[in-house]
């Protein structure tokens, strides 16, 4: 028992590292915490991948007969595809 105590002493001493000992009621975090974040996260895949579609154009850019200066003025992209892609 001495012995093992010891090795705990040195193993957190080297490492910086403590881990306590969990008891059993502890055991309810872990399958509520990780299903949640889990579900959090693909909600925020699902989220990001519907913001990446509303800003796909259909139709190509026009970049002929262009005349100096140009500058791009960003706009919303939404209204602006539909109102290009109506014009076609």
């Amino acid at each position: 028992m001495k012995q093992a105590v010891l090795k705990t002493a040195f193993g957190e001493s080297r490492t910086g590292v403590r881990i306590p000992p969990s008891p059993p009621s502890t055991a309810w975090i872990t399958a509520i915490l990780i299903p949640a974040l889990v579900a959090a996260m693909i909600a925020m895949k699902r989220h990001y991948k519907a913001i990446d579609r509303a800003f796909l154009f259909d139709c190509p850019m026009q970049v002929e007969n262009l005349s100096e200066p140009l500058a791009i003025v960003p706009l919303d992209g939404a209204a602006l595809q539909r109102k290009v892609c109506a014009l076609r």
